[in-house]
């Protein structure tokens, strides 16, 4: 809370509100990572899987049609025809062979790969000497050669593609296994971050709020009992941001205003000594203040004034009530107007009692 309080406003929602969206960035930085993660997984899974798996199917179904041509080649007796065939579904099948050995990328898959190969090659070298017995009439050893070395060939040969098949199925779901596991961690991560980013949220929120409303409430309780006439009340808040700033203010006003009350209980006691310095140019307090000041003190040196003729036994003496505004000329008038009245009836039996002197009864 104290670097909150010594923090300026601004910075404070700035700050919060960049911690928000920085969190919200991370999230969708790391969900669009995480997507972009499971695209290339199913890229890879079609590319390097699912097609492979395909062409494995071919393979394997060119390699059962020249096993069929060689039967039919056998049995018919055509072998320049079946034989024709049988080449040109090994051109074939080299091509699907290469396609398929490009998406090998384990070093057993590789070896697997070179497995098949090796059988698949070594039954070609069988079939061409079947067809080779077969091409002299020598049938009989033809199919005899087919059924014993080329019937192990032929099983190497499938094994080595089931190895193959296997191999390919068990990454495709490994592979699948692996997206779900990004998906999964992609979900916790959103989620964690967004807890992280409500609790950030509410907390930041409620943080601000007490910092902010708190004083602000114990501000205006103190306007309020300013308006009461209460000046004893002070905020006191040690911080360094706005509000603090403002309850400086307005503690500095408070003592400014009881300071400007004593002086007015001072001059309600009849105590004129204080002075009154503006606080600059602006100031309307200190000036008025000053004026009050110098109408009592005219008020008082015309009485002291109006005093001292009486002692003295100048009767005619006056005020000057022009040099004063308002009810201070009022006073003064009255004063005046009070002594005349006093004082001519004094004058008149003066006067007779000057002219009884002489001898003159009036």
């Amino acid at each position: 809370m104290r670097f909150l309080d010594n923090t300026k406003i601004g910075p404070k929602l700035i700050g919060a509100f960049l911690t928000l969206a920085a969190l919200l960035a991370g999230m969708g930085f790391m969900g669009v990572n995480k997507i972009q993660a499971i695209d290339e997984a199913d890229t890879r899974l079609y590319e390097k899987m699912t097609v492979p798996l395909g062409e494995l199917g071919d393979i394997m179904q060119l390699f059962q049609r020249q096993r069929v041509n060689m039967r039919d080649a056998l049995m018919t007796g055509d072998v320049e025809r079946f034989g024709a065939r049988i080449k040109e579904l090994d051109v074939e099948l080299s091509k699907v062979e290469e396609s398929f050995q490009k998406t090998l990328l384990s070093a057993e898959g590789k070896e697997m790969f070179k497995q098949y190969k090796d059988a698949n090659n070594q039954y070609d070298a069988i079939s061409e000497r079947v067809l080779a017995l077969a091409k002299t009439g020598k049938l009989k050893d033809a199919e005899a050669l087919l059924r014993a070395e080329g019937a192990k060939a032929q099983n190497e040969v499938n094994t080595a593609m089931e190895h193959l098949q296997v191999m390919k199925l068990k990454l495709a779901k490994e592979t699948s296994d692996d997206n779900t596991r990004i998906a999964a961690s992609a979900a916790r991560m959103m989620y964690l971050f967004m807890g992280i980013a409500v609790l950030f949220g509410l907390g930041m929120g409620l943080l601000l709020t007490k910092s902010i409303t708190g004083p602000l409430l114990k501000g205006l309780e103190m306007m309020k009992e300013m308006a009461k006439g209460h000046l004893g009340t002070r905020l006191q808040m040690d911080r360094k941001d706005e509000i603090g700033e403002l309850a400086g203010a307005m503690d500095g006003f408070t003592d400014n205003l009881q300071s400007i009350v004593g002086g007015l209980q001072l001059i309600a006691k009849g105590d004129l000594s204080r002075e009154w310095v503006a606080a600059d140019d602006k100031d309307e307090i200190a000036p008025a203040l000053k004026q009050v000041r110098s109408n009592l003190q005219a008020l008082v040196a015309d009485a002291a004034l109006l005093n001292q003729a009486a002692v003295d036994g100048k009767l005619a003496t006056r005020a000057d009530a022009s040099k004063h505004q308002g009810d201070y000329r009022k006073i003064v008038q009255g004063v005046n107007d009070c002594l005349d009245a006093v004082i001519g009836p004094l004058n008149v039996a003066a006067g007779y009692v000057d002219r009884i002197s002489k001898g003159d009864i009036p």
